[in-house]
């Protein structure tokens, strides 16, 4: 599954990040997201974008469309 369709507040493990540009695959990893990785999806805007994530004590948030091409198993 995507990151965009895991269920909230459950802890999340990357498995890949496919069809991402290398532009967009080098600030995911710099932030840590990154195969093997654990994160939570947290909440998303009002509107349905963004989408926050949290890596150990860190939150970022991430576009939609990004969040569409990170596969994770729960």
């Amino acid at each position: 599954m995507t990151l965009l369709e895991a269920p909230f507040r459950s802890q999340l493990r990357v498995l890949s990040l496919t069809g991402l540009s290398e532009e967009a695959r080098m600030v995911l990893l710099q932030l840590g997201v990154e195969p093997g990785e654990a994160l939570e999806k947290m909440h998303v805007a009002p509107l349905g974008d963004p989408l926050t994530i949290r890596i150990g004590e860190q939150l970022f948030t991430l576009r939609k469309e990004v969040c569409g091409l990170i596969e994770v198993e729960s």
